[in-house]
């Protein structure tokens, strides 16, 4: 489930993207990524007491479009969570739907 959450417009076709994944629409050269990870995120659901913290959870299962170097440098920082790793990776993130910078 959570998985499909944040393909909901499409494995490629997030709202999150790369600054490098912004000009390539082959998917070769792309991969999915998940801002938040699933195991963290199955742990905290299996924790949550109350739906306004499931919903806060799921709220977190968010997909960004990178390219295939950029997870392979991501992986370095798995240690972090959220949009610091891709801060940490020196990876820029922009909201397709906003404009706005989130990493």
């Amino acid at each position: 489930m959570l998985w499909k959450l944040t393909e909901t417009d499409g494995k490629h076709n997030t709202r999150y993207r790369s600054d490098g994944a912004m000009p390539h629409s082959d998917p070769r050269l792309l991969h999915h990524e998940h801002v938040f990870p699933k195991k963290k995120m199955i742990d905290d659901l299996q924790r949550a007491s109350s739906s306004d913290e499931i919903d806060r959870i799921l709220a977190t299962a968010v997909g960004c479009v990178v390219t295939r170097d950029e997870h392979t440098r991501l992986s370095q920082y798995d240690h972090e969570v959220g949009w610091q790793r891709y801060r940490s990776a020196g990876i820029g993130v922009v909201d397709r739907e906003t404009g706005e910078r989130v990493a």
